[in-house]
């Protein structure tokens, strides 16, 4: 028998996607011995008759697959996906499914699934450009997950807010510090660091204030977010071992009682910890939402963390 020929087809009929799609359904079965696949589909027409939204997949092997899912821009927001997907898991359940898998990108809806119960079991990078390819399930078993906040972080992209607002309180907080020295004067700064014998104080004291200023700017712009990090936590450890360390943890001394109100001592290093600690998860998560990195990263066809 000559080896068929090659044809690459841009257009293929239903009835030749139909035809792969039986043939590998008859290789699963006799494969597994499991023959209950069923198509599972719920259409809504208008008046017409034309279909305004629908969900379509199957159901395998105590598994439902949502392949499509649309709702008519017209009708969105109100309340129609959600009735789709209800009674497409009530199907499933009542075909003896326990467990619902779909996929879904990054910039359609994740957080609706979420809502819904999913949770985000793979993700693929840079599908496409700029975006994820989200792998979600939910269990239809009673002792499975239920929805909630995790699984509204997982599914959707949530951290990126709370990223967002860690890094214009981190950097709004380098920026107040910075500002005031340099509002105060850096050569004001350059004598409290020879008071405590910091070597080079004139040069140091530039050098921190204008680290925090250009640091902080850096950070609340969400620009090279990982580079900015590095110096200010140099300059965190620096003042931390070199002043705060005898000071102890707290960053509140309270000292004594007058009838103005309290009096405090110098701070401890714990408001040098939370800085660190916050830059760090922002050098390694990423910046977060309107971040000028996330955008230049969208220009390159690349996509940062979270």
């Amino acid at each position: 028998m000559t080896m068929p020929g090659l044809v690459v087809e841009t257009d293929p009929s239903p009835e030749q996607v139909e035809y792969l799609e039986d043939r590998i359904y008859e290789f699963n079965a006799a494969a597994t011995r499991i023959t209950d696949g069923e198509w599972l589909a719920i259409f809504v027409r208008d008046d017409a008759g034309r279909i305004v939204a629908g969900i379509c997949g199957n159901t395998w092997a105590g598994c439902c697959e949502i392949r499509q899912f649309w709702v008519e821009e017209s009708l969105r927001g109100q309340g129609l996906g959600t009735r789709l997907l209800a009674a497409a898991e009530r199907e499933a359940r009542r075909r003896g499914c326990t467990q619902i898998i779909l996929m879904t990108f990054t910039f359609q809806a994740p957080a609706f699934y979420a809502r819904h119960g999913f949770t985000t079991l793979a993700a693929m990078n840079g599908y496409p450009g700029g975006h994820r390819n989200l792998l979600m399930r939910k269990s239809l078993d009673d002792a499975g997950p239920r929805p909630g906040w995790r699984a509204l972080a997982e599914g959707s992209r949530a951290p990126r807010w709370a990223l967002l607002a860690l890094r214009l309180v981190v950097g709004f907080g380098f920026l107040a510090h910075g500002w005031a020295k340099w509002s105060r004067g850096p050569a004001g700064f350059a004598r409290l660091l020879a008071q405590i014998g910091a070597p080079l104080p004139q040069l140091t004291a530039w050098v921190v204030t204008l680290t925090e200023i250009l640091g902080g700017i850096a950070i609340v712009a969400g620009l090279f977010v990982a580079v900015a990090s590095v110096p200010l936590i140099v300059s965190m450890l620096v003042a931390m071992f070199t002043v705060q360390l005898r000071f102890g943890f707290s960053s509140v001394n309270t000292i004594g009682l007058t009838p103005d109100g309290p009096v405090f001592g110098p701070p401890g290093y714990e408001i040098n910890l939370l800085y660190i600690g916050a830059l760090l998860v922002l050098a390694f998560a990423g910046p977060g939402a309107w971040s000028a990195d996330e955008c230049l990263a969208r220009g390159r066809g690349k996509e940062l963390p979270v």
